[in-house]
């Protein structure tokens, strides 16, 4: 069983003090704690995706492609040189680090869960509203309302739903138009596992 970085290690060394170590803050309870970049964002065989897609290892395959290419691309950013390739790499591994952190895991199993129920809800509405009422879903509804049973997406399912759709993500960020910050001053960035943000104009 192998320990796979979702951060990989060569990412997170670009943030070690002096001595090697991280600074880093628990999420639980805000408490700072050091340690090595091998020692955190990983998870055990976290490249593999079992039972959902038809090659299990497609996100290794994909995290080869772009984690080996991030260095390069960010040392030839900083010497203000930005091509097509180099682009193409930090989109390619942004996509990785935007949604194959356990948190966004949790946060698309929890909104899968209420989204189910709120499409069979709004099934019913439409077909009753529409005179072609189910009385099976009816029932199904009656019983979640109960409190008894709930649904529970599987993890795995939402990680091979991501994956199949990192190369799209990556295109899109590609084609984004970019505003890159460079910091002259004598204060280092704080930082999470992503190195960006969103600036949305809206319609």
């Amino acid at each position: 069983m192998a320990r796979d970085h979702y951060v990989a290690q060569t990412y997170l060394r670009h943030f070690v003090a002096y001595d090697g170590m991280l600074r880093a803050y628990r999420k639980s309870d805000g408490n700072r704690f050091p340690c090595r970049p091998s020692d955190v964002c990983h998870e055990w065989n976290g490249d593999i995706i079992e039972d959902f897609l038809s090659d299990p290892t497609a996100l290794a395959r994909y995290r080869k492609i772009f984690e080996p290419a991030w260095n390069p691309a960010i040392k030839e950013l900083n010497a203000g040189r930005i091509s097509n390739t180099n682009k193409l790499a930090i989109a390619g591994y942004w996509s990785n680090l935007l949604v194959f952190t356990p948190t966004c895991r949790r946060l698309d199993v929890g909104a899968h869960d209420r989204h189910s129920i709120d499409y069979l809800r709004a099934w019913d509405t439409l077909s009753t509203e529409a005179g072609k009422i189910d009385a099976d879903l009816k029932r199904i509804l009656a019983t979640f309302d109960t409190g008894r049973f709930r649904i529970e997406t599987k993890p795995d399912a939402m990680r091979a739903m991501r994956c199949t759709h990192l190369l799209k993500l990556t295109w899109a960020l590609y084609n984004s138009n970019w505003i890159i910050i460079k910091n002259d001053s004598g204060t280092e960035f704080l930082t999470s596992d992503n190195p960006v943000s969103f600036d949305d104009p809206g319609p």
